[in-house]
């Protein structure tokens, strides 16, 4: 990402963070957003060691358990109440583009073009190519579902409790990746925090989300949105990786994170 494309990406999401704190005071949601302090000019961005950066207040709480079901139960219940939420901010204020938008074309590129591992896992390719395959014929599914604003990283880093074992959620960070898309989407991500970050039954897991997020939740496309998720990210790490090896690690670990997903996403369908 060039130092234009993040100083966009930033400015966008200073807008989105104003819109959804203004929202959360106006329904009496209790969740801290992200406050974007200025600098001494009275801009909400600056260049520091040649990358642009932005300055927001510090929110004094800590990440919740990864290894507590109450954590994805609470998890689901808050952005049941944050969905509600984002209904009413106008889509136009999203940071990024939809997830499904970037699915299709990485399905063609994996298909239909020839290409090369990115790292030494020798199942690699046959991996991705299989993930395509399979996510190719559902994806009208999700395509099909009603859309709104999301967060668009529901993960535990990404969530803050006032304390570690237990405690309530008061806190969402990182919104750069807002996007527009089914709920499910969202959902989808904190089923795969789960999978990837705790030693929790998933299929527990899945239980208790849904039965805290309640409504209609499109239950039965949350496979296909992990795997819809997860394969963006392999394509997404590779492209960032030409332009900084410091990904490197990053994208050592996503055949393993696309199989295991792939595996939790064929039993959920079962």
């Amino acid at each position: 990402m060039t130092k234009d494309d993040r100083a966009f990406v930033l400015h966008r999401e200073n807008v989105l963070l104003g819109a959804v704190r203004s929202a959360c005071a106006a329904t009496n949601l209790k969740i801290e957003i992200p406050e974007v302090l200025p600098n001494r000019n009275g801009t909400d961005l600056f260049t520091y060691r040649e990358r642009v950066c932005r300055a927001t207040k510090h929110i004094e709480v800590v990440r919740p358990y990864d290894e507590r079901l109450e954590t994805y139960r609470g998890s689901a219940s808050i952005l049941r109440d944050l969905h509600r939420l984002l209904r009413d901010i106008p889509i136009d204020l999203a940071v990024s583009a939809p997830l499904l938008a970037d699915v299709s074309p990485m399905l063609e590129r994996t298909l239909g073009h020839p290409w090369e591992p990115a790292t030494d896992d020798a199942e690699e390719r046959p991996l991705v190519f299989k993930t395509a395959e399979w996510l190719r014929p559902r994806l009208a599914d999700i395509e099909a579902a009603p859309c709104q604003l999301l967060h668009g990283d529901w993960s535990t880093p990404n969530l803050l409790v006032d304390r570690p074992e237990g405690g309530a959620f008061v806190g969402v960070l990182d919104w750069q990746f807002c996007s527009t898309g089914p709920v499910v989407t969202d959902i989808a991500q904190a089923v795969s925090g789960a999978l990837m970050w705790s030693s929790l039954p998933v299929e527990r897991v899945v239980e208790v989300v849904f039965d805290a997020y309640g409504g209609n939740a499109e239950r039965g496309l949350l496979g296909t949105a992990m795997v819809a998720y997860w394969f963006r990210n392999y394509w997404w790490i590779r492209d960032e990786l030409e332009r900084d090896e410091r990904l490197r690690p990053a994208m050592n670990r996503q055949p393993a994170r696309l199989r295991s997903v792939m595996n939790c996403a064929r039993s959920i369908d079962h």
